[in-house]
């Protein structure tokens, strides 16, 4: 989605940035490395103009890299640079090591093992997603495939905490199961038939279910968090 500028002064854009990126004002002011976030309140209610520092500061946290600073400064053109939606609004590119793991599906065959580590080759990018601050996300991936619509579907991103004992599965949720004979698995996880077994759930009609032998799988993660691409 683009956003074509409004005839808005600065602030107005400002707080325009501020939304589209989801966080509070407090937020973006620690983002920004402020220690008082009265700097983008005087901003925003028009009392200050953007310093030289500001915009030093917006740059160097990767915000440029999705918001046209040019827009910003002036109010001409649009506020996303070209091809900056690729990703959803609620996810705030990081730098490297700070923010949640954007990994590929192969990269976390492994991840139920306590010596798992996720190889810096295998994660595309970092991100800041803040509506899951107060969940705990140890990495994220892209899902493929349509056995868990409408809820969850081919293209989805969803956030994902490993579970390290199998004891505190949540049964009825969606889980990520990496499993050795059928690879990664996105599934709602229900007990299964026998002890040695787990039943494994799709919310599209047309999948039935099927057991897996626990002594298959080699990780579960519950999903805490989904965003979808408009």
């Amino acid at each position: 989605m683009q956003i074509k500028e409004k005839n808005t002064d600065i602030s107005e854009r400002l707080k325009q940035v501020i939304d589209y990126l989801g966080f509070t004002k407090n937020e973006f002011a620690k983002k920004l490395g402020y220690n008082r976030s009265q700097v983008i309140y005087d901003i925003i209610k028009g009392k200050s103009k953007p310093s030289y520092d500001f915009f030093f500061r917006f740059k160097n946290t990767g915000f440029s890299e999705k918001i046209n600073t040019d827009w910003l400064i002036t109010g001409e053109g649009e506020m996303l640079r070209s091809g900056a939606d690729e990703r959803p609004a609620s996810m705030v590119p990081a730098p490297e090591g700070k923010g949640i793991p954007f990994v590929d599906t192969t990269a976390i065959a492994g991840f139920g093992n306590h010596a798992f580590a996720i190889d810096q080759k295998d994660i595309k990018e970092y991100y800041h997603i803040p509506a899951w601050k107060n969940n705990r996300v140890d990495f994220i991936i892209e899902v493929y495939g349509d056995s868990m619509e409408p809820e969850i579907k081919a293209g989805d991103i969803v956030g994902a905490t490993i579970l390290r004992e199998s004891n505190f599965i949540q049964y009825g949720k969606p889980h990520i199961i990496a499993t050795r004979e059928q690879g990664i698995l996105v599934k709602r996880i229900f007990p299964g038939t026998t002890e040695n077994t787990l039943l494994m759930r799709s919310d599209n009609k047309d999948y039935k279910d099927f057991e897996v032998p626990k002594d298959d799988i080699t990780g579960i993660a519950l999903i805490v968090g989904l965003i979808r691409r408009m």
